[in-house]
Order: C-alpha cells, then sequence, then structure tokens
C-alpha cells in the first residue's frame, strides 16, 4: 500500500507537467505591440474646444 500513496504525488505532478506543456505548444505567444505616438502639439490645438492662457501668481507652502 506505500508503494501505490508514494506514486500518486508523482503521477500527479507528470500529467500537470504533461498538461502544462501540451497548452504551451497549443497556445499562440503573446505578440508585443508599439503603442502610438502621443499627438503634437499642434494636433491638440486643432482639436481643443476652448484655450486657456494663465500664469502663477504667487506660490506658498501650505
Amino acid at each position: 500500500m506505500q508503494h501505490t500513496c508514494a506514486r500518486r504525488p508523482l503521477a500527479f505532478a507528470l500529467a500537470s507537467l504533461t498538461t502544462l506543456a501540451t497548452l504551451s505548444a497549443v497556445t499562440q505567444p503573446h505578440v508585443a505591440r508599439a503603442c502610438s505616438p502621443p499627438p503634437t502639439f499642434s494636433e491638440m490645438l486643432g482639436s481643443s474646444d476652448v484655450i486657456v492662457i494663465g500664469s502663477v501668481g504667487e506660490i506658498s507652502k501650505g
């Protein structure tokens, strides 16, 4: 009986490894894609509804 109990974890590990290897072979690898470049300043100006111009009058520590 001890031999049967000792073989169960080994059989489970072997089955898990086989399943993992099969899934790795079947699934396609992920392909890295580059992000599109951010819009230029002139493109942002062209698509803006409102343009606000301001300045900082004073900075105080709070």
